[in-house]
């Protein structure tokens, strides 16, 4: 929020976009293969009176103890439940796409499966306050997919995709919802499930006038959301 202390006090912020900068920041490292870490789990309060409002957890400043988790938070969760130690880089990845904006696009595999994780968004300029989704076609010339799946990785809400397909080894992805937040098509081994047995939805696209949970995915489509792994594989 504007008015805290610490770097970047003066920037007007919100838990949305917030979200959207851990989200973009985590996958842009990744991408990169660069090691980082989020600043900072918690607000923090300073012995002066102010208070760093950058945690991924509130913080009550009167008690000193710790509130709800943020939107940042569960999205930091939900990529490292994606993106774990048995995912990898795929080097020379080719896609196209009908996209006319900056699109930050990296692709990776399992490395025992070698099914596919796409990770992309809209990188044309700083996150917003808002949800707007553009429909995007993509492409890819060497993908491996038996049952791709949407999610938006700061929700973590997953979504069933049914309007692709697949000629030998290339997919295409139609009217696939793009913004200034990462999304993922990913095959839906990749997904760690919240619950053993659960059916997906259809992906909807929306105009963005009303918040994501009602709009891109609809209230009757929200059946299934990630969880955060327990098998061997390395969070990020």
């Amino acid at each position: 929020r504007k008015g805290g202390s610490g770097a970047l006090s003066s920037w007007s912020s919100t838990e949305l976009k917030q979200a959207k900068w851990v989200a973009r920041r985590m996958l842009s490292a990744r991408a990169k293969e660069v090691p980082i870490s989020i600043f900072t789990l918690v607000d923090l309060k300073y012995d002066d009176g102010g208070t760093n409002w950058k945690g991924l957890i509130h913080v009550d400043t009167k008690t000193m103890t710790m509130g709800k988790p943020k939107q940042a938070f569960y999205a930091y969760q939900n990529i490292t439940s994606v993106f774990d130690g048995n995912v990898e880089i795929i080097s020379g990845y080719k896609y196209k796409t009908n996209y006319t904006k900056s699109l930050h696009f990296t692709a990776y595999e399992n490395k025992n499966t070698k099914k596919q994780i796409l990770a992309f968004w809209d990188s044309s300029g700083a996150p917003t306050d808002e949800i707007s989704t553009s429909p995007v076609e993509i492409r890819v010339e060497n993908g491996n997919f038996d049952e791709p799946v949407y999610i938006d990785v700061r929700t973590g809400i997953v979504y069933a995709m049914t309007n692709w397909e697949k000629e030998g080894g290339a997919y295409t992805f139609y009217d696939v919802p793009v913004y200034d937040a990462p999304v993922v098509i990913a095959d839906r081994s990749a997904v760690v499930f919240d619950s053993a047995e659960t059916t997906i939805s259809e992906i909807k696209i929306y105009n963005g006038e009303e918040v994501l949970e009602e709009t891109l995915v609809g209230v009757e489509a929200v059946t299934a959301k990630v969880t955060v792994s327990t098998g061997t594989g390395q969070s990020l």
